[in-house]
């Protein structure tokens, strides 16, 4: 019996030690659950400032290109406006040249008519022809500033056309930075999700070893029950003993010596189990609350990842959303570049034909007065020849002499009146440079135009490029 008690309390001390090294055992398993509780919270903390990080660039990149697309229409706008200003003042410009060659055409038909006898001095003519041959070479000097300004306009165009492919090239790199981003943390998320399992596996093995150590203390309650019965049957054998023989008295009196002893045993085994179960009242709370917690977790995780999910969805539409923007900005800025080139090929076109025009009419005009001069030399050699004959034939025909005054003051009158015409000839000249002078200010006036265009041009593209 006293073998089977010391087998007994060893069995009961080694199962306590078990019991408190395996409590040991699950705090410690509780702390780690915590530590990794604590890191997966600051993981997904992290990953929600990425995700707010993430969706700010993008709104910035969003006011950014709108605020590109409204510079843009705004710069087409005032480059059709400026377009129709210029395609106004050229039609006025056309106007003023068509009444210049009919004014011109009817002062031509005016002295034609004046210079029917050809007594005038052809020496103001002369300079007349001369000074429209500097307007000639100014006018050509003019069509050459023209072409040098609409060949760097054509080049301006162009370097505006690469400069926008470059800043297309790089719209299309720091979108492609975006979505390697977004795969990263897909990629991080699902290395926390898989994280997260492990920890959820770990913790139904936790839970499953404090199952077996409850099991183990309920075992240890039955075993001590038991024991508690035995010891009853235990003094109700002693008690029939008694009267039976005096002999057994003095096992009776062993016997409740071993009792004596179980019963200290039973007191110390109830002290330590006594001391045993707040702790695991504690335990089966903390199991409890660990569980909720893991509940609460869980539940966190799944309304993150379905937050990120959200998020990323959000994130592609959006990135879809700004490639269509891109590709229309593209489209549009590529018709107005055609259309810009469109309006310069037929501003070079009118001004080449205004020109060309101007320089035919010069040249007949030019032609048909040199006709006229030379007209008017042989007219004036003719008039001398005959003044010769007639002062030759002066002596001879005497009778002839009133005749011949008369005829010259009648030719007088006609110099008098052809004088006049060329004097007012003159002022229709001069009236005609000042209205060429005014039109040579109107066509410097919408150069400088042109150039602020220009310049108006090259500061929005430098914004948009910043």
């Amino acid at each position: 019996m006293s073998k089977l008690k010391e087998s007994s309390e060893k069995d009961m001390q080694n199962e306590i030690n078990n019991l408190r090294t395996e409590m040991e055992d699950v705090n410690a398993l509780a702390l780690l659950i915590e530590d990794s509780l604590r890191k997966e919270r600051k993981k997904t903390e992290e990953l929600q400032a990425m995700n707010e990080h993430l969706e700010e660039k993008v709104l910035e990149r969003v006011e950014k290109a709108h605020r590109m697309k409204k510079q843009s229409r705004a710069s087409q706008l005032s480059m059709q406006e400026n377009i129709d200003l210029l395609q106004l003042r050229l039609d006025v410009c056309e106007e003023e040249r068509v009444t210049m060659e009919e004014d011109m055409k009817k002062q031509m038909d005016d002295l034609k008519a004046d210079m029917g006898d050809g007594s005038y001095f052809t020496a103001p003519i002369e300079k007349m022809l001369q000074e429209e041959r500097y307007k000639v070479e100014g006018l050509k000097a003019l069509n050459k500033d023209l072409e040098t300004t609409v060949r760097e306009q054509a080049k301006i165009a162009d370097n505006y056309k690469q400069e926008s492919c470059a800043l297309q090239r790089s719209m299309k790199e720091k979108i492609d930075m975006l979505q390697s981003e977004l795969d990263a943390c897909v990629e991080e998320k699902e290395l926390l999700d898989s994280e997260l399992n492990a920890e959820r596996e770990k913790q139904y093995e936790n839970t499953s070893k404090l199952e077996e150590m409850v099991s183990l203390l309920e075992y240890t309650l039955s075993l001590k029950e038991s024991l508690e019965k035995r010891v009853h049957d235990l003094r109700l054998n002693l008690d029939e003993t008694t009267k039976e023989s005096k002999e057994y008295k003095i096992r009776m009196d062993k016997l409740q010596q071993e009792l004596d002893v179980v019963s200290r045993e039973k007191i110390k085994y109830e002290g330590e189990v006594n001391e045993v179960m707040p702790e695991l009242k504690t335990l089966r709370e903390e199991r409890l609350v660990l569980n909720e917690r893991h509940k609460c977790d869980i539940a966190e995780v799944k309304s993150l990842t379905k937050s990120h999910a959200e998020d990323t969805v959000d994130l592609h539409v959006k990135i879809n959303r700004l490639n269509d923007e891109i590709s229309t900005y593209k489209i549009k800025q590529q018709e107005a570049e055609n259309e810009f080139k469109r309006e310069i090929a037929k501003i070079e076109k009118s001004k080449t034909a205004e020109i060309g025009n101007l320089t035919q009419n010069y040249n007949e005009e030019k032609t048909s007065l040199l006709s006229t001069i030379d007209q008017l030399k042989d007219e004036i050699a003719n008039l001398r020849f005959t003044q010769e004959q007639m002062e030759k034939v002066r002596t001879e025909q005497a009778s002839k002499i009133a005749h011949l005054q008369n005829y010259m003051s009648d030719t007088q009158c006609r110099l008098q009146l052809s004088m006049s015409g060329q004097d007012s000839f003159l002022k229709s000249l001069e009236n005609q440079a000042a209205v060429i002078k005014a039109a040579n200010d109107e066509h410097e006036r919408l150069l400088n135009l042109a150039m602020s265009q220009r310049q108006a041009l090259d500061d929005t593209m430098n914004k948009m490029c910043e």
